[in-house]
């Protein structure tokens, strides 16, 4: 594996659904009780919190193929690889933007990402989130 990284949700999120969850169960304990709203709150938080990690992005590549997801891409179908700062992705991901690609964005976590160049593909290029745009262009231009 040459590279690997996972774009999870940042933690500000958790911290608002957590609140919202708070929120909903001190209402639900106006109504059942203050025991039976706090095992709604622990199962409602639980439950929300799982679904948050699931949410979470592996991007991978090693020496055949670029793992987005469950996408898996062969890299003798990149020709190109393209880190793009914060202002280059919000341009290639709206106004120059192709209807065509295919866009892995997870905008919460992360501002920047790397355009990548097909060949015969559905996609004309694919975009992805990346922390890390230049090492992610890098591993899959070497």
């Amino acid at each position: 594996m040459t590279y690997r990284e996972v774009i999870r949700p940042p933690w500000w999120v958790f911290a608002v659904v957590f609140g919202l969850a708070a929120l909903l169960c001190f209402t639900f304990a106006a109504v059942v009780g203050v025991p039976a709203a706090a095992v709604v709150l622990v199962i409602l938080v639980a439950g929300l919190g799982w679904l948050l990690t699931r949410r979470a992005l592996v991007v991978s590549v090693d020496d055949a193929t670029l793992h987005i997801g469950a996408l898996e891409v062969p890299r003798t179908s990149v020709l190109d690889a393209v880190a793009l700062d914060e202002q280059a992705l919000r341009d290639v991901a709206g106004r120059d933007a192709d209807g065509r690609a295919l866009l892995v964005l997870r905008n919460l976590a992360t501002k920047t990402g790397v355009k990548v160049a097909l060949q015969s593909s559905q996609w004309p290029y694919l975009l992805i989130s990346s922390r890390r745009p230049s090492e992610l262009a890098a591993a899959l231009t070497a």
